[in-house]
This record gives C-alpha cells, structure tokens and sequence, in this order.
C-alpha cells in the first residue's frame, strides 16, 4: 500500500477514536496528507523491519511503533533510531542518531 493510502486510511481510523502511527520511509510524500503519526524508517523499501528472518529486530521495532501509537502526541512524526547498515544488511539501533 502506498504512501498516501495509508495516510488517508490512518486518519479515516483515527477520526473514529482510534488511535494509529503508520510506518514510512518516505515521509515527504506522506507528508501531503497529514497522517496522524508517522513513525520514519530509514531503510530501503521492502526492509521495513529490517533483513528478513531477523525476528527479534522486527519485534523491537514493531513494540517501538505501538509505543509511538500510544503515547505519540496528536499530529506527529518520529525519525526512528534504527539506521539502515549495508554492511550488515539490515537495521542497526543508533540512539545517538535519533532526531525527533
């Protein structure tokens, strides 16, 4: 689903009392819709949650997403701390890198 789909849907959600953060990487194009809360992955697309099989790093970043989607405020964005690492070919967590 793109960008800007999840975006509208995410709002559509939200203007029923329930509360969402969607997962981006491009969060520019996102942006143009005004999701709610967008919680910005810096890896490629199709890496969301990092190199497949990697399970523990999927569930850390998920339970970060549902935090973010609890206590987020109203109209937010938050740049994760995980970077993308060519060497490793997945996401690595860099809490230094994080800019909110």
């Amino acid at each position: 689903m793109c960008h800007q789909s999840v975006g509208l849907l995410q709002r559509e959600i939200e203007s029923r009392g329930i509360r969402t953060a969607s997962v981006m990487h491009v969060p520019n194009l996102a942006e143009r819709v005004r999701p709610p809360r967008m919680f910005i992955v810096d890896a490629p697309l199709g890496c969301t949650f990092s190199k497949p099989y990697d399970f523990e790093q999927h569930e850390n970043i998920m339970a970060d997403v549902l935090d973010f989607a609890m206590h987020g405020g109203e109209m937010d964005y938050f740049i994760s701390p995980y970077k993308w690492d060519d060497d490793n070919g997945g996401l690595i967590y860099q809490p230094d890198n994080q800019d909110n």
